[in-house]
């Protein structure tokens, strides 16, 4: 039997809702590891994390659930050792990079640990069209376990100086989209 588990940074984000197994990480990547390693050891064979997400493209996403692609780590910088996004040393070809989730949708997400609220020439050099800061540690464990994982990120905001407030204000607004997709 399989086990659904949704993990959501905020509860801001995404309310409890009774027939859903959601689980709230909190915001950044040690604590998405940590609720996906969490949900996993709880039985889940299925891990879709839902969030909100900054865009950074010129792509007409602002307001859409967007199904993630390809996810990168916007802030591994350890260069000389490796290509920024990559983490150097790491042997698992599969997630020292991106991930890939080939769901054919052509949307790039970019996780870090910062709100992103400025450009930076590394979103367009890769193709970023998102930024989150969860999507890929969670990504990273269900590759690692087996977990099937799916992404679902509400775009709330332009990922500029005005995110924060934009996020505030929109940071809800995916709810309907989401249940929407559930069903």
């Amino acid at each position: 039997m399989s086990k659904t588990v949704l993990i959501v940074a905020l509860e801001s984000e995404l309310p409890p809702v009774d027939r859903l197994d959601i689980m709230y990480s909190g915001v950044g990547k040690v604590n998405a590891t940590y609720t996906a390693m969490k949900a996993i050891r709880a039985g889940a064979t299925r891990i879709i994390n839902f969030g909100t997400a900054g865009l950074v493209s010129n792509k007409d996403l602002v307001g859409k659930l967007a199904h993630i692609d390809v996810i990168l780590q916007r802030d591994m910088i350890a260069e000389p050792q490796a290509p920024r996004g990559v983490t150097p040393f790491d042997t698992d070809d599969r997630t020292s990079g991106a991930i890939m989730l080939d769901t054919n949708t052509n949307i790039t997400l970019g996780t870090g640990d910062s709100f992103v609220q400025e450009p930076d020439e590394w979103f367009s050099y890769s193709n970023v069209d998102l930024v989150d800061m969860e999507a890929f540690a969670i990504a990273k464990v269900c590759l690692l376990e087996g977990v099937e994982f799916v992404c679902l990120k509400w775009v709330s905001d332009f990922a500029d100086e005005n995110a924060a407030e934009t996020w505030e204000q929109n940071q809800s607004d995916g709810k309907d989209a989401m249940m929407r997709w559930l069903e």
